[in-house]
């Protein structure tokens, strides 16, 4: 892997699922060719871009509320296609979705301050240069919290699970409280969109309705600091992959059985060890930075 680009969370996760899904993106830079649509990508990445706008203007007028005029939604949604079979992606629902999303939040957290948007860590005491990606950063009371947006068409078991470690939680809080001199949590806040056709057991409906969620996942110190060493570990073993040029295959795990979870499932069974069927990857692959995103 090229050293013009440092560790993070990202990376630890894909190796600790599979060495040789790492290999063969991070390593080798490859990716599937895009042949399915990505309108779900990218109706979460405009709202992401409301977010971002939203939360830079709150850092630099933190007393001139957020005006969010037509032509400025009309423009965030401006030649967005929707996906026919996924009725409740359109631009109106979009547009929808921000509105309500920028009434969720001011009820809810609006005296929170924003301090922090889009901002790169290099986390200390990491035996390897370790970045952390920080969506939003937000004060109160001198209280410090990261903000994590999820949007997504069913709120899913699990996003609040206080007691699972999560990398990306725990590195996120590391990289507040090195920043800020503490760190109180992670708020998790979840846009749920989805067109209902029928009205719903609460009387809701028919038709679009966004379904907010948001709760603060914290980490005591002793928890941040064994973050850091769960990440020199697992930075140890990618070193030692790299060094060997050997990424096992995580045969029998459970992304294996899934193909959402892993798309690499024919790749890894028609390569031997390390090495990647040549004609396979020609067929079906493309070539990709996977860095960009570090770029950004």
């Amino acid at each position: 892997m090229s050293k013009k680009y440092p560790y993070d969370t990202s990376q630890v996760k894909s190796f600790s699922k599979c060495p040789f899904a790492f290999f063969i993106k991070y390593v080798n830079g490859f990716d599937l060719v895009k042949r399915e649509s990505s309108y779900h990508f990218e109706f979460g990445t405009r709202f992401h871009k409301f977010l971002e706008d939203y939360h830079k203007h709150r850092k630099i007028h933190p007393s001139i509320k957020f005006a969010v005029s037509i032509a400025y939604l009309n423009d965030l949604w401006k030649d967005y296609v929707c996906d026919p079979s996924e009725e409740d992606k359109t631009a109106e629902n979009g547009k929808q979705l921000c509105l309500q999303y920028l009434k969720h939040w001011e009820d809810i957290d609006g005296k929170f301050i924003t301090v922090g948007v889009e901002e790169q860590v290099q986390l200390d005491g990491v035996h390897e240069p370790y970045v952390v990606k920080l969506d939003t950063v937000v004060e109160q009371k001198g209280q410090y919290y990261g903000v994590e947006h999820k949007s997504t068409t069913v709120i899913r078991m699990g996003y609040f699970n206080p007691f699972k470690t999560d990398l990306q939680i725990d590195a996120q809080c590391l990289a507040i409280r090195q920043k800020y001199g503490s760190c109180s949590g992670i708020i998790i806040d979840v846009a749920g969109v989805k067109l209902y056709k029928r009205k719903r057991k609460d009387g809701s409906g028919p038709g679009l309705i966004c379904d907010f969620e948001r709760r603060p996942l914290c980490r005591t110190n002793l928890q941040m600091d064994d973050a850091i060493l769960q990440m020199n570990s697992w930075l140890r073993r990618m070193k030692a992959a790299s060094l060997q040029k050997f990424f096992e295959k995580n045969k029998g795990g459970f992304s294996c059985y899934f193909p959402k979870e892993c798309k690499h499932t024919e790749l890894c069974q028609m390569s031997k060890g390390s090495e990647l069927d040549p004609q396979f990857i020609v067929d079906t692959y493309e070539k990709v930075n996977p860095f960009a995103y570090l770029e950004e």
